[in-house]
């Protein structure tokens, strides 16, 4: 049975008024959400800028890579790795493999982005990292799970799955923008499981829950400066 015509009209007036709202709603939490997290991230700055722990920088670097003070911060990374190798008189690290639950983005000293070896646009970088992290196949070659408990008290699997950047001094002008496209694969996971166990998106469920995922996926990314690593030790991509 059809609808008489006003009513047809009223419910169109509705449902574009509801897209309406639902519309300033993303962008105003977008929009505050980017002024909260650059605020909080030059807050840290100042704690950070203090500390004389690497790790502490590491962690700064992938929480903000957009942000304005992340060239400041990789130069203090790189400050204090000179200082850790010089005044501990502790060699650069070996070369390694990076192991199931990893993957290895290289990034040269001309800009060429390489992951697994192969080289690629860094348009592409995210989908390539995006395709690892949120593989679900439980296949040997791919990243392991393990299940938390979510604010619902559901179990929820969580890939244990993180990316190695390797690096040199001369690279670095590459650097944040890599690190953003890293980091864009795993905003994605994060929108892509919200949509799958919430059916919404990461922008609109809850505070908790956003902090549930936030806090699982943290220090997903491994960075490796190898300017010191002796020529015949770095992977060929620097050659």
């Amino acid at each position: 049975m059809s609808l008489p015509s006003k009513t047809r009209t009223r419910l169109i007036k509705i449902l574009l008024i509801f897209i309406t709202i639902s519309m300033v709603y993303s962008c105003n939490y977008n929009n505050n959400h980017f002024e909260d997290k650059t605020e909080l991230a030059i807050k840290e700055w100042e704690q950070i800028k203090k500390s004389r722990e690497l790790w502490d920088l590491r962690i700064y670097i992938e929480k903000y890579p957009e942000i304005d003070k992340i060239d400041s911060a990789i130069d203090l990374f790189f400050i204090r790795i000179n200082e850790i190798r010089t005044n501990g008189n502790i060699p650069p690290p070996p070369p390694w493999h990076c192991g199931r639950n990893c993957r290895q983005v290289i990034l040269n000293q001309l800009g060429n982005i390489y992951f697994e070896n192969t080289h690629i646009t860094i348009d592409s970088l995210s989908n390539c990292i995006f395709n690892f992290i949120s593989d679900s196949s439980y296949r040997d070659n791919y990243a392991e799970y393990i299940e938390y408990k979510d604010p619902d008290g559901n179990y929820r699997p969580i890939t244990k799955a993180k990316i190695e950047l390797v690096f040199i001094k001369d690279s670095v002008k590459n650097l944040q923008p890599t690190i953003i496209q890293i980091r864009k694969a795993y905003e994605n996971l994060k929108n892509t499981l919200c949509l799958s166990w919430y059916n919404k998106s990461f922008d609109t469920i809850t505070e908790e829950k956003r902090n549930f995922l936030n806090s699982n996926f943290e220090r997903r990314i491994i960075l490796t400066d190898v300017s010191d690593l002796p020529i015949k030790w770095r992977n060929k991509a620097f050659k």
